[in-house]
């Protein structure tokens, strides 16, 4: 039985009708008992991982989500018509409206509905692929556990004053509100122009210890509650590791670096850590979270008694900024999207004589793939990380350390 009471969840098998009526099957493991899908994924997570695994390969508990009510950020497409539109998820099937599916808490289906509200008062008509008309293409929503941020993706702007003037329905925990242009007739989500519209101009969104300056752009976790575990531990394993200096690529909003610290300011130590992104947008997040925080001044000499925390960002390119650095840190985090960190920069932290790498992946076979390129280093630490149930999507966490010369 199901101990997460929610209308489309089945009280007896636990499994959700929409999935029961093959009306979405986006959650392919729905039939798979929650356990025994994270059983499954760690030992197919232990096959992929054994090249690097040595007997002292300490495997931590899987980190492991709710099974419901755990995605913070919703993506819907707009189909339908402006009277009645419909929010669905791309591949399902057309008239089956999927706002209240039970990933979501409570706070996104509410502010689902009050989307809806508001295209039917201002006469937006959803985007027709076939027909290629129509002006609203996706709702997108991303939220914490007390407020939300919203955006419109648009095909034009020529909805935009209807809707500004009908604002006032959505959701009160609605904090920031832009609408996104996207004029081409693509796959891609979004276009490039953002055009704010009301509230703040980012969402504050607490993660574990610290919390992050969220811009309608930038990218965050899905699973807010394991993304705040999965920060915290890579910051314990940075620290317990006696590092005053890291690095933290491909670091987003700045969720490592920033977690980094803050454990190291909680446990009264030095830390100067740089952040890089390749996105600009991410980089302003992060910047103004460090200042916010107090992380973002200078940082004083190791030797001095009053120890000094800097979080510091740039722009760039991960691979091209490591591979031109001067001076190396004692450790390096790594989180890169599912193409992994690929040959080259794996090649610059194998020979780099660090001695710290912790790697976020959230694709374990191209993790599997970047270790097998890293021959200088072994598995000390490997965690399960359960960010999606219910679908064949894990990610994984490991603490790589310099192979001795025997290791080799």
């Amino acid at each position: 039985m199901s101990a997460f009471a929610h209308p489309r969840i089945d009280p007896e098998s636990g499994i959700c009708e929409y999935y029961s009526a093959g009306q979405c099957e986006s959650c392919s493991l729905m039939r798979t008992p929650h356990d025994a899908q994270v059983r499954e994924a760690r030992d197919r997570l232990h096959s992929l991982l054994a090249h690097a695994m040595t007997p002292a390969t300490v495997w931590e508990e899987p980190l492991v989500s709710a099974p419901w009510g755990f995605r913070t950020k919703a993506k819907m497409m707009v189909r339908g018509t402006a009277n009645a539109p419909v929010f669905s998820f791309p591949g399902t099937h057309e008239g089956v409206d999927l706002a209240d599916c039970p990933l979501y808490p409570a706070l996104v289906t509410d502010v689902l509905e009050s989307a809806r509200a508001l295209i039917r008062r201002a006469q937006v008509p959803p985007y027709n692929l076939d027909k290629r008309r129509g002006e609203i293409k996706y709702v997108l929503v991303t939220a914490t556990q007390t407020e939300a941020m919203v955006r419109l993706v648009l095909r034009s702007t020529s909805a935009l004053e209807r809707i500004r003037e009908h604002l006032a329905l959505l959701d009160p925990r609605v904090s920031v509100v832009s609408a996104n242009i996207h004029p081409e007739h693509e796959a891609l989500l979004e276009g490039a122009e953002e055009i704010h519209l009301a509230g703040e101009k980012q969402l504050r969104m607490p993660l574990g210890g610290i919390d992050v300056d969220v811009l309608p752009r930038s990218f965050t976790q899905t699973n807010t509650a394991v993304a705040s575990e999965l920060y915290a531990q890579v910051a314990r394993w940075i620290l317990d590791a006696g590092a005053h200096t890291a690095w933290d690529l491909y670091c987003g909003v700045g969720g490592f670096a920033l977690s980094i610290a803050h454990e190291a300011r909680a446990r009264g130590a030095h830390m100067d850590v740089t952040g890089i992104e390749i996105t600009n947008e991410a980089i302003e997040s992060a910047r103004g979270s460090a200042k916010r925080h107090g992380f973002a001044g200078a940082v004083g000499p190791l030797t001095t008694p009053e120890p000094s925390v800097r979080a510091h960002f740039d722009t760039a390119d991960a691979t091209e900024w490591a591979r031109h650095q001067p001076n190396l840190p004692e450790a390096v985090v790594v989180n890169p999207p599912r193409r992994g960190i690929g040959d080259a920069l794996a090649t610059v932290l194998n020979s780099s004589g660090v001695h710290t790498i912790a790697y976020s992946s959230c694709n374990p076979e191209t993790l599997a793939a970047d270790l097998a390129r890293m021959p200088n280093y072994r598995i000390a630490r490997v965690r399960l990380i359960d960010m999606f149930p219910h679908s064949a999507h894990n990610e994984a966490l490991v603490l790589l350390t310099r192979a001795t010369a025997g290791e080799r």
